[in-house]
């Protein structure tokens, strides 16, 4: 999780043991990773194996699934297809909007930065390396 700022919480549309531990991985996120002004991290919950539900249909209906995303603070939700692509790049593409957007940045224990564009310092001569 270090210095993440997003996250996908996924689980299988055909497993619904999966599924009831969404709630632990969400709040194990929410424990362990915040952003730099100190609040959790947004998280984007993706249904996975989509395809292989008989007509999309599977043990949540989108009413129970709309309420339990505002009810956990998920930012949305997507079905998706990882087999076929389905809704991959939407989720991706609705997560990196949602960061910039909301200019998420992550935390860090580590307050000193690294300069790239900085020129090496000149090593004096000598030592075991020349």
């Amino acid at each position: 999780y270090q210095e993440a700022c997003a996250a996908f919480v996924v689980f299988d549309v055909t497993r619904a043991p999966s599924f009831q531990m969404v709630t632990e991985w969400k709040k194990d996120i929410d424990e362990k990773v915040l952003t730099s002004e100190q609040k959790p991290i947004p998280c984007l919950l993706l249904g996975n194996k989509i395809d292989l539900c008989q007509d999309g249909k599977w043990f949540k209906t989108k009413e129970e699934i709309d309420q339990f995303v505002a009810d956990n603070n998920f930012i949305g939700f997507f079905e998706t297809s990882a087999r076929n692509g389905t809704n991959i790049d939407e989720a991706a593409k609705t997560l990196v909007k949602y960061i910039m957007d909301n200019k998420i940045e992550p935390y860090s224990n580590d307050r000193a930065s690294l300069d790239i564009t900085a020129k090496p310092a000149k090593q004096e001569s000598g030592g075991c390396c020349h």
